[in-house]
């Protein structure tokens, strides 16, 4: 049993779990995506898609990463949530 986990859930520092972008510098940081718990998180290589788990909701996002940081083009991947994440080289992921 994790504790800290149960606690972190019961008691979320956040009032929105959300996916944020933070600007190069450190100038600005705001919310580009909301999902119930998103909990496994990579970008591709190119650094234009996001791919999000969303492990309460027990799916898989990706999204299209744009110039400022904002996320488009949200699609449904699987019907699985992950507690965590990786990419092959090639821009291919695993959960």
């Amino acid at each position: 049993m994790r504790k800290w986990w149960d606690t972190a859930v019961a008691r979320p520092s956040q009032p929105v779990r959300s996916i944020y972008y933070l600007a190069p510098g450190g100038k600005s940081l705001r919310r580009v995506a909301e999902l119930t718990m998103p909990n496994g998180i990579v970008g591709t290589p190119d650094g234009r898609t996001l791919y999000v788990a969303d492990i309460n909701a027990r799916q898989t996002w990706s999204y299209a990463i744009q110039p400022d940081g904002t996320l488009t083009d949200k699609k449904f991947i699987c019907p699985f949530g992950s507690d965590g994440m990786t990419i092959d080289a090639r821009g291919k992921s695993f959960t």
